[in-house]
C-alpha cells in the first residue's frame, strides 16, 4: 500500500437546503488553528486537563464539549471550517445553527479520533515531544 491509495474519510453535513463535508483533522490544521486562537487554547487546555483526570466520568467530557460551544466558539468554529477545507470561512461556521455546529464538531472528532484513547494518546504523545524539543 502507498500514500497514493490512501482515501481521507468525508463526512457530510446538511444544513438548510445544502450541506458541506468535513474530513478528518491534520496536524497543520491543528496547529494553524491553535496559532489563531491562543487564548481559547488555554482554556480548552484547562478543561481537558480536567476531564482526563477522571477519564470514566461523562460529565467532564459533557463539560468540555459545552465549553468549546460556550466559551470557546472561535476555536470549534476554526476547527470546523479548517477540517472542511475553508479555513478563511471560520466566522460563516459560527453564524450556522448550534445543532449543524455540533454535528459538525462532532462528526470532525469522530473521524480525526477513531480509537476509544486516541485523543488522549495523542495529548501525551504531544507532550513528550514537546518535551523533547524544549531546550534544557
Amino acid at each position: 500500500m502507498a500514500l497514493a491509495d490512501i482515501i481521507i474519510p468525508r463526512r457530510e453535513i446538511p444544513v438548510f437546503d445544502t450541506s458541506f463535508t468535513v474530513r478528518p483533522l491534520c496536524v497543520d490544521d491543528v496547529m494553524r488553528a491553535l496559532f489563531d486562537a491562543q487564548t481559547e487554547v488555554a482554556e480548552a487546555a484547562r478543561l481537558y486537563k480536567a476531564m482526563v483526570s477522571d477519564e470514566k466520568n461523562d460529565e467532564a467530557f459533557n463539560a468540555f464539549l459545552a465549553a468549546i460551544f460556550r466559551d470557546i466558539p472561535n476555536l470549534a468554529a476554526r476547527t470546523i471550517a479548517y477540517a472542511s477545507d475553508e479555513p478563511d470561512k471560520w466566522e460563516t461556521v459560527l453564524k450556522l445553527p448550534v445543532p449543524v455546529q455540533t454535528e459538525a464538531f462532532y462528526a470532525v472528532v469522530e473521524l480525526t479520533f477513531t480509537e476509544p484513547d486516541s485523543l488522549k494518546k495523542f495529548v501525551e504523545k504531544l507532550k513528550s515531544l514537546m518535551g523533547r524539543l524544549t531546550p534544557k
